[in-house]
């Protein structure tokens, strides 16, 4: 499978075109639908899945265009389903300056579950603390973990949703994966688990 990053810019999160064996899934759309239509279009990928980490607004900033140029199924973590209804909680008055809702998804995902993309598919981890409904999506040594985790930090516990408890098993969790593992993270840089500094110090608790 290849992973392709397009990077987010200002209050855009990072958006992942997921590729193999013609087939496609985005996960986080927030740069623009042109950019994400462009890498379909250049690796010749039908759109079979939208993935959202979390609905948090900057993590949807493109979904609803998206979703009017393309069929594919959106996937949610269960426990984020309500962000999609709820300005509120989905954070878009503050983050883009204006209420926004979007249509229910068509699969809520709990832990365990399997996204098929092509012949491959995506293991969903549960990552409760920067909200109650946070996924991370699993593949070989590739994981996109939204706003979990980050190269030099972690995902803010204080927003609705939010709890630090949660979030420092979900921490502690990650730190005893391979390190070797690839963390895609929602905003700033990829970087392996051995080197993620808040799972370093995790390992000491």
């Amino acid at each position: 499978m290849k992973v392709i990053t397009l990077t987010g810019v200002g209050h855009e999160a990072n958006t992942y075109v997921l590729i193999s064996g013609g087939s496609a899934a985005v996960v986080d759309p927030a740069v623009s639908e042109e950019r994400v239509l462009s890498v379909l279009e250049r690796e010749n990928a039908t759109l079979n899945a939208i993935l959202l980490t979390h609905a948090h607004a900057d993590h949807t900033l493109t979904l609803g265009a998206i979703r009017v140029r393309s069929s594919a199924p959106l996937m949610v973590g269960a426990d984020d389903a309500e962000l999609l209804a709820s300005p509120h909680l989905n954070l878009s008055p503050y983050i883009v300056g204006r209420a926004e809702t979007f249509d229910s998804a068509e699969r809520l995902l709990c832990e365990g579950d399997e996204v098929a993309v092509g012949d491959e598919s995506l293991t969903v981890l549960h990552l409760p603390g920067h909200t109650r409904g946070s996924v991370a999506f699993l593949w070989k040594n590739a994981l996109i973990c939204g706003d979990t985790v980050f190269a030099e930090g972690f995902g803010r516990y204080d927003l609705p949703g939010g709890n630090p408890v949660t979030l420092k098993s979900s921490l502690k969790r990650l730190s005893e994966l391979d390190g070797e593992i690839m963390l895609f993270p929602g905003h700033g840089e990829a970087c392996r688990i051995k080197n993620a500094q808040a799972l370093k110090r995790m390992k000491n608790y």
